[in-house]
């Protein structure tokens, strides 16, 4: 194959040209606008902060650009980070772009991500444009050359860079650029073409090092042209064409040289030697390794195709219409290519070993090749010659960019992950500088930045230079342990995942203030933190875990909780509209003078929307609280889906920095409102463990929790299972408080509080007096359980709630007046006592709800070891679902399940353990009660139905005291009796 020998003097302009600008500028700001102010983060964030860093240098060292710098005194190069070389100075590729970026940036007044990928676009969408015009000249056809930019512009690997901050898409811009004024020469334009050439090809390679490669095998094809006498050149013109040439080698090479004495003098950011295979089998390994790694992201599938398919196209047409006596008078500009070729292979070759984790390497080697080969096959195809052909040819044109530029988006897309190290990285450190100077950190003090990556990424946010501690190496921490630094900063996450592994650091550092995602520390001569938990109480703003108790202020605290409802209208959260008043520092004023110190600010039920509204709403909302001296534990809606995903994550971020927000709830009482039936427990440990890992990255200060209700969440969200700081549970009714608080406080396995409870009284049917007296008394046997916090459901009655129990469980009944058991509580937090390890259970722990027909044993074991299961829940349900029933084992794993009416459907687990869900209707009844087997009385009776007071000792109407003192003979009869045998569950694995 080779190019037209036409020496005529082709047209770059017309309407073809304003067609192929408009493409191309449309599909250049599609692409980079979405992620334009993007802080380097995902794929190659270390060489892309590395290069962002040299702009930002500049501006530090006055604009000296033959002495670059870095943000990092501890060069990667030769000394592995372990080396303060005691400047920022680093040698660098000729950092021209980098260079224009600082001044650009002087000029704008903002360092932000912006201006660099901006200028990087710029460059980009001028190479492609001066593609279009290269294979214009080469094809002469308008679709053809459009093909060529579209292919070249979606192409995966470049739609990511072309606007970011690596150079390798401004230094392909100038050897297009290039390419095309040496395409002018070599049809007769003229000598100064070449020079032209010969300008822009070393600026290439000065950029980008590897780039030389084309400007070697454009002076050897030339010199080959003149050995061959090709064309009529005078010995003049050659000269200063030598001259051109010799200038272009002789500032690659000063440049060279001057880029050794940097690195030798100050150390290197940047890879300075070869990296070939060291053996056949180590390179046939990279070679796999490099096509499973980049294969489909160097071009798509559907490009792949177009590629190969134009190349068999282009060789069989040639063939076909090639006359047996037809010669070229000139050397074809394949030579050329093929020089190019070889020369890419041999740098594959020689940085075979970079290839394999770094895809922009093949920006710099075989991606331009790939599209010149394929300029060269489309000019041997035939052109389009009728209407009807380009009107065809268009619309393929269209439908093929349309597909090739959604693959380069969703490409892009799919390189972005809220889990990248980086990008976290990146959040984390967001307005580190402004912090930094609130601080009163000088802008010349030197940082350590520990665990944080990558290496300039911190120093760039934090507007700061200092010494990066990104390697988990014990040489590099040795070294930094050493450094001259004024302070340390850490991500607290990151200071959580390895202060167990790096100790001998982490163990020194003294935490002086934090944001919320990062501390500032000093570092001390000796261990100061024995634990994790050591280095953040000695920040009291926020609520922290320690020993299993909610510790504030370096003391335990024990929150007292309210519950409130609130919902958003428009840029403010509001009050439930069945709270009198509107005032939500009016109420919180109020919730706070009756002794509580939190509140659970219900904000589950919204809509989507402007979601940084939401935020700021929220975050005063929090604010008011806190200046009403309560703490606020937030339940958010589920974020089950995407986009409640995003806006969750979003929230925690904004948030993170309030230490008012004590705790987020996710999910309020999965076993009512899990919208998937039969959920697998590991599935929902998944989902919590996706869920905390929101909270530890973007939150690290908040606690997290899911608001359990009554015991049977075992059966699929096993609280004992559940990677939460602590669990919150929920219970209600009297005959089953105290009993589902026992089993909470000995198999939950982790610290846990009441998040809801109460006993609905309007004063009439239930007198004010017994929920008092259920506040005071539920309190009590929660804190003799061990509970670290209660909470009470609600601020006020609602008078249209959908039962009794909705309707008056408020402090304050439906006009707004409180009720007597606001004064019960300051009561009960004076006199209530603390855990006591001799609590039994409740006389009904085995019959809750006093049935008296049924009584069923059996026995759990584990099926692996054979030994008893405690505490494992045992439900039973009547043939038509309508009553169901719970008991628990004991120690010896055996159980006692009471009812009204006979069982029939089953369910059992236990913490940690399987489940079982069967029916079982051949349980042999022994009648010890002389009771008709066929007719059992109050045989459809539910809880909620159960008059609770009959049980109550010494119970002799309205008017008698309320307490929880039950009768023990009521939860002990039975007429007929059954045994169901074992069941075998297994322990599972998280």
């Amino acid at each position: 194959m080779r190019f037209s020998d036409t020496k005529n003097k082709l047209s770059d302009n017309g309407n073809g040209s304003i067609v192929a600008f408009i493409a191309i500028v449309s599909i250049g700001l599609l692409l980079a606008l979405p992620t334009i102010n993007a802080f380097p983060a995902y794929v190659h964030a270390w060489s892309q902060s590395d290069w962002y860093s040299i702009a930002i240098g500049f501006q530090n060292n006055g604009f000296d650009f033959f002495h670059p710098e870095t943000l990092i005194y501890n060069k990667q190069y030769p000394g592995w980070w372990a080396v303060n070389y005691g400047d920022t100075i680093t040698s660098v590729d000729f950092p021209i772009h980098n260079y224009i970026v600082a001044l650009l940036m002087t000029l704008l007044g903002t360092t932000a991500p912006w201006v660099f990928r901006l200028w990087t676009l710029l460059c980009s969408l001028g190479g492609a444009w001066f593609l279009f015009l290269l294979a214009k000249r080469l094809t002469q056809s308008t679709w053809k050359s459009l093909l060529a930019v579209m292919i070249y512009m979606t192409a995966p690997v470049y739609a990511y860079y072309f606007a970011g901050f690596i150079p390798s898409a401004p230094s392909l811009a100038l050897v297009i650029a290039g390419m095309w004024a040496y395409v002018r020469f070599w049809q007769g334009e003229g000598t100064r073409w070449w020079h032209w050439a010969m300008t822009l090809l070393a600026m290439a390679a000065l950029i980008r090092t590897s780039q030389s490669i084309i400007l070697i095998a454009v002076c050897g094809y030339e010199t080959l042209r003149i050995l061959m006498k090709e064309g009529s050149r005078e010995g003049a013109a050659i000269g200063k064409m030598a001259v051109s040439a010799a200038l272009a080698f002789a500032s690659i090479a000063g440049y060279y040289f001057w880029n050794r004495h940097l690195a030798e003098m100050h150390g290197t950011i940047f890879l300075g030697e070869l990296r070939p295979p060291e053996s056949w089998e180590q390179c046939g390994d990279l070679l796999e390794k490099i096509k499973n790694n980049w294969r489909w992201q160097y071009f798509t599938r559907l490009q792949q195709w177009i590629l190969m398919l134009t190349a068999v196209a282009a060789l069989v047409w040639t063939l076909a219409r090639r006359k047996k006596d037809e010669r070229s008078r000139r050397l074809s500009l394949g030579w050329l290519l093929g020089a190019y070729w070889i020369g890419e292979s041999c740098f594959f070759y020689v940085m075979m070993v970079q290839f394999e984790n770094h895809d922009y390497y093949f920006l710099d080697s075989f991606f331009l090749p790939c599209i010149l080969l394929f300029i060269m096959a489309l000019r041997n195809l035939p052109q389009a010659k009728e209407r009807w052909q380009n009107a065809a040819g268009a619309v393929v044109l269209v439908l093929l960019g349309g597909i090739m530029f959604n693959g380069a988006k969703h490409s892009n897309a799919s390189r972005c992950n809220d889990d990248d190290h980086a990008y976290r990285c990146s959040l984390n450190y967001e307005g580190a500088d402004r912090w930094l100077d609130s601080l009163g950190v000088s802008r010349d003090a030197r940082i350590l930045s520990v665990f944080s990556y990558p290496q300039n990424s911190p120093f760039i946010q934090m507007g700061r230079k200092g010494y990066s501690l990104m390697w988990y190496d014990k040489v590099i921490i040795d070294a930094a342990l050493e450094f001259p630094y004024d302070y340390a900063v850490v991500e607290d996450q990151a200071f959580r995942d390895n202060f167990a592994s790096h100790k001998r650091l982490l163990g020194r550092l003294k935490r002086l203030a934090s944001n919320g995602t990062l501390s500032l520390c000093i570092m001390e001569d000796t261990i100061v933190n024995d634990v994790a938990n050591d280095f953040f109480f000695m920040e009291p703003a926020f609520v922290g875990i320690r020993n299993g108790r909610f510790w504030l202020n370096g003391e335990v605290w024990f929150p007292v909780m309210l519950n409130y409802k609130a919902f958003f209208d428009g840029d403010r959260v509001i009050p439930a509209p069945y709270y009198t008043g509107t005032d939500l520092r009016e109420h919180f004023d109020t919730i706070a003078s009756w002794g509580f110190n939190a509140v659970r600010v219900c904000l589950d039920v919204m809509g989507e929307g402007d979601s940084t509204a939401k935020f700021e709403a929220t975050r005063r909302m929090v604010q008011a609280a806190d200046s009403a001296g309560l703490r606020v534990m937030l339940l958010i809606k589920t974020p089950f889906e995407p986009y409640w995903q995003s806006y969750t994550k979003g929230l925690l971020r904004h948030l993170a920095d309030l230490p008012a927000l004590w705790a987020y709830d996710f999910f309020n009482e999965p076993l009512y409102f899990d919208p998937v039936p039969d959920r697998d427990k590991l599935e929902a440990v998944r989902i919590v463990a996706e869920w905390r890992h929101w909270v530890r990255s973007y939150a690290p200060h908040q606690l997290f929790t899911v608001a359990t209700a009554e015991p049977i969440e075992v059966f699929e969200w096993d609280p004992s299972m559940l990677p939460v700081d602590f669990v919150e549970m929920h219970t209600y009714h009297p005959l089953r408080v105290k009993s589902e608080m026992w089993w909470y406080s000995h198999y939950c396995g982790k610290p846990w509080m009441i998040g809801e409870t109460g006993l609905p009284a309007d004063g009439d049917s239930v007198p004010y007096g017994w929920q008092s007296r259920f506040l005071m008394e539920t309190m009590l046997w929660a804190k003799q359980l061990g509970a670290v916090g209660y909470g009470w459901w609600e601020f006020q009655d609602c008078h249209d709630g959908v039962n009794f129990e909705a309707q008056y469980t408020g402090l304050r009944n439906s006009q707004g007046q409180r009720k007597p058991a606001v004064f019960a509580l300051k009561k009960a937090l004076d006199h209530c006592s603390e855990a006591n390890a001799n609590c039994q259970p409740p006389v009904n722990y085995n019959n809750m709800l006093a049935y008296s027909n049924i009584r069923v044993t059996g026995r759990v074991i584990d099926k692996d070891s054979g030994h008893p299961v405690e505490g494992a829940v045992v439900r039973g349900w009547n043939d038509d679902w309508s009553v169901g029933m719970n008991t628990f084992t004991d120690r010896q794993g055996r159980f006692t399940l009471y009812s009204n009416d006979y069982n029939v459907h089953f369910e059992i687990s236990a913490p940690r353990m399987s489940r079982q869900k069967f029916d079982k209707r051949d349980v042999k009844y022994q009648n010890v009660g002389n009771l008709n087997p066929d007719s059992l009385p109050d045989r459809s009776r539910e809880y909620q139905q159960i008059d609770y007071r009959q049980y109550m000792n010494g119970f002799a109407g309205k008017s008698s005291e309320f307490n929880m003192d039950f009768d023990r003979r009521h939860f002990s009869r039975h007429s007929l009796q059954g045994d169901m045998g074992t069941i075998k569950l297994h322990r599972l694995k998280k």
